[in-house]
Order: C-alpha cells, then sequence, then structure tokens
C-alpha cells in the first residue's frame, strides 16, 4: 500500500503544537526588542558559494568586474556601518515596514522554518535582514520603483510573473536565452532583483507565502550563463527571501547545461536545491500548473502574452497628497497597535475566542495597509495590466 504523502507542516494553518510555541516565542523575542531597539545580535549571513568557490577554484566565475559607475560611486559614498543604518528608524518601524501586506506570522514563520525552528537563530537571521533592507534601502526601491530600477528584463519578456501553480504560488517564468550579463552592470541587476521580489510579494494572498519559478531552457547557451548573478540570487533567498521558493522547474534544459548544473548545484542553499526539479517537455508542468492558468507557450490554454507598459505620467500623483498619506499612515499604525495588543493577549492567555480576534485583526491590518499601498509605492507594470489591484486582490484574468 502507498505510503500518504508527508504532510507540510510549519506554515499558517498547518503548525504542529511545538511549532507554535516556537512563533509565540519569537513574538515574546521581537516584543522585547522593540522596548529596547536592540539590533545588535544578528546573524552573519552564510554564503554557501564564497566556500564553495574557495575550495573548488571556481570563485573567478563568480564575480563581474564592477563598473566604472560602481566603483565611482563607492568611492564617493562608502557604506555606512550597518549598526547606524539599522539606528535610523525604530527597530519596530523596520520590522513592520518588512511586513507591510503580508500576515505577520508568515513573515516569522519563514524564518523559523529557515533555522528548523531555532527561536534564538531565527531571531538573528530576522535582524540581519532588517538591517539589510536598510543597507540596500528597499524601501527606497519600492517607493521610486521602475523610476530607478532597469526595466531591461521586463522589456524584452526574460522574466515576467503570471498566474498560480496547484497549490496557489504565484508562478515567475524566466526565458534564459534572453539573458546576456553584458546588457547591464550586476549592480542594476541586483537592485532589480530586489525589486522583483518585494513585488512578488504582492501577488502573495495567504495562506500562499512563496512564489514557484519557471526556468525556460529553450535555445540556451553557455553565453547565457551568469555565475555572479546566480551568486548573488543563491545569498538573497538565503539569507533575506528564506523559504520564499515553492519550486524552481528547469524545463527543456539541453545537455550542455549538466556541466553547469554540476558547478552551480553544489553550491546552492541545501533548502533551495531541493526545490529543483528538471522537466524534459512543457507537458511536464501540467503536473504543477492547471491547463486553464498555464500559458499557451508552454501547452497550456491561456493565451495570455505578457507585454511591457511603461510607467504612464501622472500614475503616481497620488504619492504627493501629504495629508492623505498622514492619514493612511495613521490608520495602518493603529492596526499595527490593535495586532500587537491582541497578539500579546495570545501570548498570556490563550483562548479560540482571542485567536480568532486576532485573525480578524490581521486581515484588518492587510487591508489598512493596501490603503497605504499607493501612497508609499510606485505602481507597476502589474498594476498597469491590471492583474494587481490597488487593494491587494490579484486579478489573473485581466488584458490590459
Amino acid at each position: 500500500m502507498p505510503k500518504e504523502p508527508k504532510k507540510r507542516t510549519g506554515f499558517l494553518n498547518t503548525l504542529e503544537p511545538e511549532q507554535k510555541v516556537a512563533l509565540d516565542e519569537l513574538w515574546r523575542v521581537l516584543f522585547e526588542k522593540f522596548e529596547t531597539n536592540d539590533v545588535e545580535e544578528t546573524e552573519s549571513p552564510t554564503d554557501n558559494t564564497t566556500e564553495a568557490n574557495r575550495k573548488s577554484g571556481f570563485g573567478k566565475f563568480f564575480h563581474r568586474n564592477k563598473t566604472e559607475k560602481e566603483e565611482a560611486k563607492q568611492t564617493k559614498n562608502p557604506s555606512p556601518e550597518p549598526e547606524t543604518l539599522a539606528n535610523q528608524q525604530s527597530l519596530r518601524e523596520s520590522f513592520w515596514r518588512f511586513v507591510l501586506g503580508d500576515h505577520p506570522d508568515s513573515i516569522l514563520l519563514r524564518y523559523l522554518r529557515a533555522r528548523k525552528f531555532n527561536v534564538s537563530k531565527a531571531s538573528k537571521m530576522l535582524m540581519s535582514t532588517l538591517k539589510w533592507r536598510i543597507q540596500n534601502d528597499v524601501t527606497g526601491i519600492i517607493e521610486k520603483g521602475e523610476k530607478i530600477v532597469s526595466t531591461h528584463v521586463l522589456q524584452i519578456g526574460k522574466g515576467y510573473l503570471y498566474g498560480v501553480d496547484k497549490e496557489g504560488r504565484p508562478v515567475s517564468f524566466c526565458h534564459v536565452r534572453l539573458h546576456n550579463k553584458e546588457d547591464e552592470p550586476i549592480e542594476e541587476l541586483e537592485k532589480f532583483t530586489i525589486w522583483l521580489m518585494e513585488t512578488a510579494r504582492l501577488f502573495l494572498i495567504p495562506p500562499a507565502d512563496c512564489v514557484s519559478v519557471v526556468f525556460d531552457m529553450k535555445d540556451f547557451s553557455l553565453s547565457n550563463m551568469d555565475y555572479p548573478f546566480v551568486s548573488f540570487m543563491n545569498k538573497v533567498l538565503e539569507s533575506h527571501y528564506p523559504e520564499s521558493l515553492g519550486v524552481a522547474l528547469i524545463l527543456g534544459a539541453p545537455w550542455v547545461f549538466s556541466g553547469v548544473w554540476k558547478v552551480v548545484s553544489p553550491l546552492l542553499d541545501p533548502v533551495v536545491a531541493s526545490k529543483v526539479q528538471f522537466l524534459d517537455k512543457s507537458e511536464d508542468l501540467r503536473k504543477y500548473i492547471e491547463p486553464n492558468m498555464l500559458l499557451k507557450q508552454f501547452g497550456g490554454e491561456n493565451p495570455y502574452e505578457f507585454k511591457f507598459i511603461p510607467p504612464q505620467a501622472g500614475e503616481n500623483d497620488i504619492m504627493n497628497d501629504t495629508e492623505a498619506k498622514a492619514q493612511a499612515y495613521e490608520q495602518w499604525w493603529k492596526s499595527i497597535d490593535h495586532f500587537e495588543q491582541v497578539t500579546r493577549l495570545r501570548l498570556a492567555t490563550p483562548s479560540p475566542e482571542v485567536e480568532a480576534q486576532r485573525e480578524a485583526s490581521a486581515q484588518q491590518l492587510r487591508a489598512d495597509y493596501f490603503k497605504l499601498d499607493p501612497y508609499i509605492r510606485a505602481r507597476t507594470v502589474y498594476h498597469r495590466l491590471g492583474i494587481l489591484q490597488n487593494d491587494g486582490s490579484v486579478n489573473w484574468q485581466a488584458r490590459a
């Protein structure tokens, strides 16, 4: 008799008792840190790539030469110390600017899963991410959007988000043959990647909390391989967007990719590597994506074709309405206060009634965040396409 598939635990609505205890303990740790503004205890980001490169001798493949623009920028504006950056805003504010429209528990659970529900390690990892977000001005990237990030990837249709898989996870498609590392500096590609990761979060409708990726390897050649970018993606996914990958589907990889994979696979975070699946033909995608959601170019029934619509004049004028923005901020912070209050109540006197109040508070928090979102986030191509709605909903049937 075949074995039952192992139940996936550690997610919203699928917590084992000991996992729920760990989640509550992490909230206690956070509340203590909010009161003391303690940002000193952080985890040094693990980088499998760096150590493996040193041992294997492949290090030179994982570094691009800096552009003159990048070197000049670093000389003129050296990066401040992480502690100074982290103290520019309170730890509490930094945390909630990270949560945005996500379910707060979902954020904490990603870090707990990444550290096997070790609360101390998960806390240090989260603190490191909050520092990293300030160092890389993630809030500024969200606010300015396509005005300051390169849209080359979108313009040529190299990568885009569309639809969900059978588990309700948004799907990102990447046509690898269109990638050429000479097209743009690595620093611009890294900034775009941060923007894309933050944009992808808008597609996460609870309980979905991760994204699946399809790498279309048709016509792939070695000129498409960009080891430094792979190294960056591995580090960012592992350290600052943990447990954000549902599955990585590598479709139609030619024989030449086998040599690349032998170099890359040992360098990947083991959790990321375990989610990689190789598919021979487009029909195999139907195991993961329903035919009515799968794009026709991959053998599905959905006629959607991505097209880039550039930013439109006046689309972000609402961001200049300081009075309305202040009111939206005030309402969002009231919702944060209420969620924290009911969370503290759950920690002190848990009950089904309190749990129900807390979940209702989380839903209100999300609703109030999306009332604020147009004031603090530049509209994206997915808003212009009509897929992302200002209230946080997603319309996959939209046709621009």
